[in-house]
């Protein structure tokens, strides 16, 4: 009788098991990622798997990556905090370069667990129109700008994406 027992109770644990391996094995294959995961130059962050990464021969921008359906160009940038410059006057000296008009906002923030700033404005490249996301924050003497760029009319459908790339960035 015990020896009955044992093997219905062994069944049962096998068919619970088989259960829950095929049902999380479906699950797997009908899930795509999200998400991919960046990791050069001293960095890593998460961005979209929609976007793809680009090569740029400007060794400074250490990240460039695209998405072709919006328009999306995002790079990071690293180079030396320049002599004389706070984070502060740095940024807002990179912004300007790129910015027409005003802000349309300013942020302190923490990335990778240091103090950062972020504005967002409109600019133009190439007689293109863009609305940027600039942050920047430095660590150890060296600036890391991450520079987001899309169409005005898109800037509001994908800042959700420019928040995966900054919550997750890490300068390592």
């Amino acid at each position: 009788m015990k020896v009955k027992r044992l093997g219905a109770l062994a069944c049962l644990g096998v068919l619970i098991l088989g259960v829950t391996l095929i049902i999380g094995c479906a699950g797997g294959a009908t899930e795509t990622p999200t998400t991919s995961h960046f990791e050069a130059g001293g960095i890593s962050f998460d961005y979209p798997s929609t976007w793809e990464t680009l090569t740029s021969t400007d060794t400074a921008r250490i990240a460039y990556l695209s998405e072709e359906e919006t328009g999306i160009v995002v790079q990071v940038i690293k180079q030396d905090m320049p002599t004389g410059y706070t984070l502060k006057t740095y940024h807002d000296s990179f912004v300007i370069i790129l910015m027409e008009g005003q802000p349309i906002s300013e942020n302190p923030l923490t990335v990778s667990g240091v103090d950062a700033y972020e504005t967002v404005f409109n600019g133009a490249v190439d007689d293109q129109d863009y609305r940027w996301r600039v942050v920047s924050l430095e660590k150890d003497g060296t600036v890391y700008d991450i520079a987001f760029a899309v169409a005005p009319e898109s800037f509001d459908e994908v800042n959700s994406d420019f928040d995966t790339v900054i919550n997750s960035f890490e300068v390592q």
